[in-house]
């Protein structure tokens, strides 16, 4: 099995997750519940996100899986090294990976859609109550 795609801009590859470096200076708040949540996450549906890293392996973006892999002793983890971004490109995309994601809205609809064909439990149903919640009329939600 191939564990490594290299290109010009970028590799793809396992790594130890002795390699992988946190950021000291990262903005976000790492929060022992958000690590939690995504431990739960990982061990219902596996590792499925790459953490970005640096060309010196340092974490751009990633810092909670990073956080959860490292607690559950996992041993390697999958990285996207952006490896051909200055250090002005590397802080941007530090400071709006994960804000932009929270710049996105719902599709009531679908969500509604999908979360009534997955079994979510107690916990990450409490993820998406304050959406549903906000304005569901439209909807049959009987049982």
């Amino acid at each position: 099995m191939t564990k490594e795609i290299n290109t010009k801009d970028y590799d793809l590859k396992v790594v130890s997750i002795f390699d992988i470096k946190p950021y000291k200076n990262n903005p976000r708040n790492v929060n022992q519940n958000a690590i939690d949540q995504v431990k739960k996450s990982i061990e219902q549906n596996k590792f499925s996100n790459v953490i970005v890293v640096d060309k010196n392996m340092e974490v751009i973006a990633g810092h909670t899986r990073l956080e959860a892999a490292k607690q559950l002793n996992m041993m390697e983890l999958p990285v996207f090294v952006a490896k051909d971004l200055s250090e002005e490109q590397t802080r941007r995309l530090r400071l709006l990976d994960n804000r932009l994601v929270e710049q996105t809205t719902w599709d009531i609809k679908k969500l509604v859609e999908e979360i009534e064909q997955t079994q979510l439990d107690d916990d990450f149903m409490g993820l998406f109550e304050p959406l549903m919640n906000e304005d569901l009329s439209e909807f049959d939600l009987s049982d």
